[in-house]
């Protein structure tokens, strides 16, 4: 599994457009073959630091992911905004353990 977690900041005029933007990735590539997890959150002591957190079954998953036209849009829109990229980081993930407490 590949494991990807990035925090960012985005400007104020910007963020309105993100979320949406964020919120159309998130739909389309949770379909996607692989997709194991596919979020966006915001910082709750600061609305404009946001962290993006996507769980993939493999890289080939992921490259085909990396590939498809709604993520070259993504990319895109990504580009026209003030980003400040803080960490992207990739895990390789070789056994996981869930644990729901009630």
């Amino acid at each position: 599994m590949i494991v990807i977690h990035c925090r960012f900041t985005l400007a104020a005029a910007d963020r309105e457009q993100w979320i949406e933007s964020a919120q159309r990735m998130a739909e389309i590539s949770r379909t996607e073959a692989g997709c194991l997890e596919y979020a966006f959150s915001a910082d709750v002591s600061d609305p404009l630091t946001m962290y993006s957190y996507q769980e993939w079954e493999s890289q080939e998953t992921l490259d085909a992911h990396e590939q498809a036209p709604h993520h070259a849009r993504r990319m895109a829109e990504l580009a026209a905004w003030d980003v400040d990229y803080q960490k992207i980081a990739f895990y390789g993930v070789a056994w996981q353990r869930n644990q729901v407490r009630a």
